[in-house]
C-alpha cells in the first residue's frame, strides 16, 4: 500500500507539473476543483477500506498454528528499494503518458 500511495500522488502531481510546463506556468487549473478536493479521499481511503475488508486469505486458526506464513512481512521481503523505485519510475512514465496522450491526442 505504501508504494501505491507514493505512486498515486506522484502521478497526480506530475500531471499538473507537465500541464504547467506546457502552459508556461500560467496558474490555470488542470483538474476541476471538486476532483482535486476528493482525490485523496477517494484514492486513499477506499483502497484501504477494500483491502481491510477483503483481505482474508487464511483462516485465523491456520495463522495461529503457522505464524511463519507471514514471515515475508517481518523480513520486509515485499518492500525493497528496487520495488519502491520501480513504482516511482512507473508513476513518472504514467504521468507523462496520461498528460500527453490526453492533451495532444
Amino acid at each position: 500500500m505504501v508504494c501505491y500511495f507514493f505512486y498515486k500522488n506522484i502521478v497526480f502531481a506530475l500531471t499538473i507539473f507537465w500541464y504547467g510546463l506546457a502552459n508556461d506556468f500560467s496558474a490555470q487549473s488542470l483538474y476541476d476543483d471538486g476532483y482535486q478536493s476528493l482525490y485523496n479521499v477517494i484514492f486513499t481511503s477506499l483502497p484501504v477500506m477494500f483491502f481491510a475488508v477483503l483481505d482474508r486469505d487464511l483462516e485465523p486458526a491456520m495463522v495461529a498454528k503457522h505464524p511463519e506464513l507471514y514471515s515475508t512481512g517481518h523480513w520486509n521481503a515485499r518492500f525493497s528499494p528496487g520495488r519502491f523505485w520501480g513504482f516511482i519510475l512507473g508513476a513518472v512514465v504514467h504521468s507523462v503518458l496520461l498528460f500527453y496522450l490526453t492533451v495532444y491526442a
